[in-house]
């Protein structure tokens, strides 16, 4: 087999099947003290691939199927990081470090109280010295938790000759001392660097450090990173689309030793987690320009084999060809093999009500239910899936999205996590219990040590294993016993409970339940664009939140040559539809989009 291969796969062409079927015909050439490695991207996908090999064969001991992560604990930082001094043999890896900025977080300056005419430096001076001897402001100026002009009759504790000030000195503070979400964000991330990288000189390793931390020891030894090659015959690496830069740093280590053979899949319109730089919880190179992608970096410098897989075995002809006009390469342009004609809707409404309403008689009148229950699927298929950018449940400056959200409940919509098949995770429907029963916010009750998240967390599954004993059947008793056991288990009183304790969305008596979605629940599912990536659905719904947004979802030669992730949401949130596919936008789309519509065989409905 070749040194490097290349797939291309875009979405419903088979890109699963295929990676097992290569995995299958490489093992009979595989040495015995080699691995094979196959790198999936989620650990549903790890799953699913390890359930598809296992039907057909045993899977051997020296094939690895698992996450990015995974793969780097096993292969390098577990047999090779202690022997370098870069860490501990007995460790202990987390997801992340859970840290958290009070409301008015901030950092108070002399200029805003000097903004105030009557105010000199050394009034404001002054005042700040007050607030610190007062735990208003912190020894090194910033804003503490008891700065909060929200509380009820709040006041600034001031030296009496300038209460008179009080109101303007308020409002300065608020106005230019108290941090912008963005720039509470920088301060986070710059936090969680800073525990992080102290944390892994105690043998605590914060997942995002895998990385870092597996590419500074290939870096410090040759003979080591010769080693690791050497064991490694086989590496296959999905969805490589959203490979970090020193994750493609590391498997090109491995790479230039020249003794493994490694097999790239991905689709370069699919990549959309541009996103997970800013949320990285460590400092990391990133590519500045769409073109310096890995895979794209591989397609172009690279002397690979490179396969393409065209044939699409999901979706209808009229999906097929709105998919391939992301697509430029000729030779990558999809084929469809299905004989559905149905068109493409778009839903022009924008109340969300009358959105979802249009949208399911569209589901009846083209007889959906049957044709989903006609077919057997070789994998989860949804019946319904309806798609946002992303899900806020109050926003004041996406009011819209919050109706839609509310008008999804009244339907019974479940909503995804992260693209599984699971409900909302039961670890937040717990937490929101209790801190609806305690009547608390989550950082009120905890500090922000990792201890102190364990030990808050484990209370929580405590909770879920008791309600899984009782096998709770009705709501009183349900009510009754998360109480109870709240008193029993947590250190708050019986009067500091509230009555109203069921105000959360699930019922907990689905936590009885199995952690997979029934067949009978899934007639209105919902999820993120991001989230959605790898499900299909019999029919699906993708809304816009704005005709600007939609006009990017739409702009085919910005998909695939903009880093900004949003120009390719369109395409992977179109191509998870089966049959029907239904757009639509939360506000009034202008002449211009509607003509691009048309030109895209788009059929608008009702056509009045």
């Amino acid at each position: 087999m070749d040194n490097l291969t290349i797939t291309i796969a875009g979405p419903g062409t088979g890109k699963t099947h295929d990676l097992k079927d290569q995995v299958l015909k490489c093992l009979p050439e595989q040495a015995n003290h080699r691995y094979c490695i196959v790198i999936t991207y989620t650990n549903a996908a790890t799953e699913e691939l390890r359930t598809r090999i296992s039907s057909e064969i045993k899977i051997p001991p020296n094939l690895f199927i698992g996450t990015i992560h995974s793969f780097l604990i096993r292969f390098i930082i577990d047999p090779y990081g202690h022997l370098l001094n870069y860490i501990g043999i007995e460790k202990v890896y987390v997801d992340r470090i859970i840290l958290d900025l009070h409301k008015y977080y901030g950092s108070i300056t002399q200029k805003a109280i000097t903004n105030i005419s009557v105010l000199t430096k050394e009034n404001a001076k002054e005042i700040i010295s007050y607030l610190k001897k007062t735990h208003f402001v912190s020894n090194n100026n910033m804003l503490t938790e008891k700065f909060n002009p929200e509380r009820a009759n709040f006041r600034l504790p001031l030296p009496d000759q300038y209460s008179a000030y009080h109101d303007n000195i308020l409002d300065s503070i608020r106005n230019n001392c108290v941090y912008n979400s963005q720039r509470r964000n920088e301060v986070i991330k710059q936090f969680s660097i800073n525990i992080a990288n102290k944390s892994i000189k105690n043998n605590l390793v914060v997942y995002d450090q895998i990385i870092g931390l597996s590419l500074k020891i290939l870096n410090s030894s040759p003979i080591l990173c010769k080693h690791i090659s050497n064991r490694l015959q086989y590496i296959f690496i999905d969805e490589y689309q959203d490979t970090r830069l020193n994750v493609h740093e590391i498997i090109q280590l491995i790479h230039k030793q020249g003794k493994t053979n490694i097999y790239y899949i991905g689709d370069p319109l699919q990549s959309i987690f541009e996103f997970s730089y800013q949320q990285s919880q460590i400092q990391e190179k990133r590519f500045e320009k769409f073109e310096e992608s890995p895979l794209k970096q591989l397609q172009i410098k690279n002397k690979a084999i490179i396969k393409k897989l065209q044939i699409n075995h999901r979706s209808s002809k009229k999906i097929v060809k709105l998919i391939n006009n992301f697509i430029m390469d000729e030779q990558c342009k999809q084929i469809d093999k299905t004989d559905n004609e149905m068109p493409v809707f778009f839903i022009k409404s924008v109340d969300t009500d009358e959105i979802i309403n249009i949208y399911l008689k569209l589901y009846d009148e083209y007889n959906l239910e049957e044709i989903h229950n006609a077919k057997k699927f070789s994998k989860r298929v949804f019946r319904n899936l309806i798609l946002t950018r992303y899900w806020p449940k109050s926003d004041a400056r996406r009011e819209k999205l919050q109706d839609l959200y509310n008008a999804l409940i009244t339907h019974t919509g479940i909503k995804l996590e992260k693209g599984n098949y699971k409900l909302t995770s039961y670890l937040q429907e717990i937490s929101r219990c209790i801190q609806s029963a305690i009547c608390e916010k989550k950082n009120i009750l905890i500090d922000h040590s990792i201890q102190e998240e364990i030990r808050y967390r484990m209370f929580c599954f405590y909770v879920i294993r008791k309600i899984r004993e009782k096998r709770i059947t009705n709501r009183d008793e349900q009510i009754h016993f998360i109480k109870k056991v709240l008193i029993k288990g947590f250190p708050y009183s019986e009067h500091s409970l509230k009555e109203n304790v069921d105000q959360y969305e699930i019922p907990l008596q689905e936590l009885t339940l199995s952690t997979k979605i029934n067949e009978s629940d899934t007639n209105l599912c919902y999820s993120s664009i991001h989230g959605s990536k790898g499900l299909e659905s019999t029919s699906v719904l993708v809304i816009a939140y704005s005709k600007k947004e939609l006009k990017k979802w739409l702009d085919f030669e910005k998909a695939n040559i903009e880093l900004d992730d949003d120009y390719r949401l369109g395409y992977v949130a179109f191509s998870r539809a089966r049959d029907m596919l239904c757009i639509a936008c939360l506000e009034k789309i202008d002449d211009d989009l509607k003509q691009k519509l048309i030109s895209l065989n788009i059929v608008c409905h009702p056509n009045t």
